[in-house]
């Protein structure tokens, strides 16, 4: 036999026997039984006692959640790190912040979404 320990060829028959977890290993994904997801922040609006935003990471991927004003100025990072699969909570520091309209944004992996918050104190 000829090859790696991802597919071996024999010379007899001309088989190529080919590893099934080389397959999957392209791409380094690998599944958890978690999609990725972005909740609506509830209570919304927020009041001064603050919020949390529950988000969920389907595989260990840079995940960023921003939020961003209304012009599209970024405020703040709630989050700029890699994450393992799982289901998390990050809080919204409204101390900081003024009364209006704000749009937080999560990115991780190919995974996109934009929501809306109201803070009023």
């Amino acid at each position: 036999a000829v090859g790696n320990s991802c597919a071996t060829f024999t010379s007899t028959n001309g088989a190529i026997n080919l590893n099934p977890t080389c397959a999957l290993s392209f791409r380094g994904v690998t599944g958890s039984g978690v999609s990725f997801g972005l909740m609506n922040v509830s209570p919304n609006p927020v009041s001064a006692q603050g919020a949390g935003i529950d988000f969920s990471v389907a595989f260990t991927a840079p995940t960023e959640i921003v939020l961003y004003n209304t012009q599209g100025q970024i405020v703040m990072k709630l989050v700029s790190q890699t994450l393992q699969a799982g289901n998390y909570t990050v809080s919204i520091p409204t101390e900081t912040l003024s009364n209006g309209v704000y749009y937080f944004k999560m990115v991780s992996g190919t995974y996109s979404n934009t929501k809306e918050l109201v803070i009023q104190k």
